[in-house]
This record gives structure tokens, sequence and C-alpha cells, in this order.
């Protein structure tokens, strides 16, 4: 399971691996409609991944979405202009 290897890698101090796996983790956690779980992982994703992550805005739009879904509105408004900025206009 994702999140079990997240907190494996997250405790061995990888953190690009311990972030992939919070991606896979949160997005384990969306197919289970565990919204909130899945908010707080992909946060710990964003938290480790470098500002220059080529998948950055992608993680902050599933992070917007997931708070959305959990009915924090304001805190996912955040997140989806974050993921605009980084975003190419199309996807914006």
């Amino acid at each position: 399971k994702a999140e079990w290897l997240f907190t494996h890698w997250m405790e061995a101090g990888d953190s690009g691996e311990a972030g992939r796996c919070a991606i896979l983790a949160g997005d384990e956690a969306v197919k289970a409609l565990a919204f909130a779980r899945a908010s707080e992982l992909y946060r710990a994703a964003l938290d480790l991944a470098p500002a220059d992550h080529p998948e950055r805005a992608e993680i902050e739009r599933k992070f917007a979405e997931a708070l959305s879904y959990s009915a924090q509105g304001a805190e996912a408004a955040q997140a989806y202009l974050r993921a605009a900025e980084r975003s190419s206009p199309e996807q914006a």
C-alpha cells in the first residue's frame, strides 16, 4: 500500500521516494472517498517536492480537488490558484 511506503520512505529520510508515494497514497485515498486524508497526503507531497518539480501544478490541482471535496473551499480556492499559476495557459 502506498501510504505504508510513504511512511517507510519518510522514516528512511528519502524525501523523493516519500513524495512519490504520498501522491500515490493520495490517489488511493481519493478512490476510497477519504478526501480529508487525500488532502493531507497531497500536502505532504507538496511539502516534499522542490519548487521546480515538474509535476507540482498537477499535485497542487489534486490537493485543491481533495480540499474541495472535503468542504474546505477557501483553502481549495487558493490551491487552485497556485496550480493555475504553474500551469500552461491551456491547462489553467
